[in-house]
């Protein structure tokens, strides 16, 4: 079971596209989020995660580290295995904070949209000042004492021109591991889109060059296309499980089935428990099997189960149905697929060994 903590809803930051808008004042105690640990260890056989969010976690520093040495006991005790994850814009870090979570092994997904160009253009703060030069001078750091470090990144219509420079930027300072996440709820046109293929078909070749090179990079564009050919297509309620083995916790301690639900103007429909009490079994149940269905909008189309319309929440955010397909991610889907196929038909004639490696490894070893 993964525990998400929304630990505040409070940020240092006014990202421009941020889906939770104004930001609330909300703040969890110390006892919801030691409950919300303890029902999480109270779902797993062996293994449970405690993933923090905000906000920005950050501000409130002192119920984080609690909540992990709580998940530490509780684990200790139960025989199981806990693992800590943080989604952090990272101005809050110092030597000290970064050192605690080394030693906790608390493992860092960094929001980072890549060169300050994209970056600055939404990731400001309340007074409207960029926050890139800020966050670079940390990144070494951050780098230094971080066991794994996975960047997500967000982009728009206003940054798909640069998003190769954008990403580049990153892979050239160390940074192998991106997701990038398509701002689905932005206004996309026709050009807009055009020049986010464009980035695309520029990064395919810059991808396939780095692995010739030996350089094993994670882009989630490609990565999780490819993987959906060299190992199947995915089903429907296996990576966006909408509670099936995932919550996410309210500062109220309210559950929901993920983090998207969790806003001021949360949907009280998709509320599916509370910490203190445990989970609403047939509220649970009706949404797992929701998500599961089928989506009329896919019916007969050759990528069902190789694109991005399993999540139901991304669904619910940008049409207001868990089964309804916004169509530009229809589109952005049937532009992406050619290329990140392209990709991985250069790879694996070639035999790259960090290709190979990474898709094929389990089918190549001998019998």
């Amino acid at each position: 079971m993964k525990a998400v903590l929304h630990v505040t809803g409070a940020c240092n930051l006014r990202c421009r596209y941020c889906y939770v808008g104004e930001k609330p004042s909300a703040r969890m105690t110390p006892e919801t989020a030691r409950a919300a640990v303890d029902l999480a260890a109270g779902e797993s056989d062996r293994h449970f995660t405690i993933s923090f969010m905000g906000g920005e976690p950050l501000l409130e520093w002192d119920l984080v580290r609690g909540a992990v040495e709580h998940a530490e006991r509780v684990a200790a005790e139960r025989s199981l295995h806990a693992s800590f994850r943080m989604t952090t814009n990272g101005l809050l870090f110092d030597d000290e904070r970064l050192e605690w979570c080394r030693r906790h092994r608390v493992l860092f997904a960094l929001s980072l949209d890549g060169d300050a160009r994209s970056h600055d253009a939404n990731r400001v703060n309340g007074s409207e000042k960029d926050s890139h030069a800020d966050l670079m001078r940390r990144l070494e750091s951050i780098q230094r004492h971080s066991l794994v470090l996975i960047v997500i990144a967000v982009v728009t219509p206003k940054t798909a021109a640069n998003l190769f420079d954008a990403m580049t930027y990153l892979f050239e300072r160390g940074i192998d591991k991106v997701i990038l996440s398509p701002d689905f709820g932005g206004e996309w046109d026709r050009s807009s889109l055009r020049e986010l293929v464009r980035s695309y078909e520029r990064l395919a070749d810059d991808y396939v060059e780095r692995h010739r090179r030996g350089q094993e990079i994670y882009f989630s564009e490609f990565d999780e296309k490819i993987a959906t050919h060299a190992l199947g297509p995915v089903r429907r309620g296996t990576i966006c499980d909408m509670g099936a083995k995932s919550m996410s916790v309210a500062p109220s301690g309210e559950i929901y089935p993920c983090v998207q639900f969790v806003k001021p103007e949360t949907d009280l429909r998709f509320r599916i428990g509370r910490v203190g009490s445990g989970f609403d079994a047939a509220k649970r149940r009706e949404l797992i099997d929701l998500n599961r269905k089928p989506r009329p909008r896919c019916k007969g189309c050759d990528l069902d189960g190789r694109c991005a319309n399993w999540c139901g929440c991304v669904n619910h955010r940008t049409t207001g149905d868990v089964l309804e397909v916004a169509p530009f991610l229809c589109e952005h889907e049937r532009a992406l697929m050619p290329i990140a196929d392209g990709v991985g038909n250069v790879l694996y004639r070639e035999r790259n060994d960090v290709f190979m490696r990474k898709f094929y490894a389990e089918r190549l070893e001998p019998h």
